[in-house]
C-alpha cells in the first residue's frame, strides 16, 4: 500500500486515467448528439457516418496530443513512445 504512495508517476497515471475516461464519454456522447441530429434533420446515414469517422479522429488526435503532453515525451522520442 505504501508503495504506491511511493509512486513517482503517480500524477500521470492519474492524468492518463482521466484523458482516457474523459475521451470514452466524448466518444459516446458524440455519436448520441451526431446521430440525434441526423434523424431530426434527415441528414443522410452515410454522412452522418462520416461525421462521426472525423469526431473520433479528432478526439483520438487529441487524447493522443494529451497523453504526449501529461508524460512529457520530448519531440525527438516520439516514434520510440508510439512503438512501445
Amino acid at each position: 500500500m505504501f508503495e504506491l504512495i511511493n509512486n513517482p508517476y503517480l500524477d500521470q497515471e492519474i492524468a492518463t486515467i482521466v484523458v482516457l475516461f474523459l475521451y470514452f464519454i466524448l466518444r459516446v456522447s458524440s455519436k448520441k448528439l451526431v446521430r440525434k441530429y441526423a434523424t431530426l434533420n434527415e441528414v443522410l446515414e452515410h454522412r452522418s457516418n462520416l461525421v462521426i469517422k472525423y469526431i473520433y479522429l479528432l478526439l483520438g488526435i487529441l487524447a493522443f496530443i494529451s497523453i504526449v503532453i501529461i508524460w512529457g515525451v520530448k519531440k525527438d522520442q516520439i516514434f520510440l513512445f508510439i512503438s512501445s
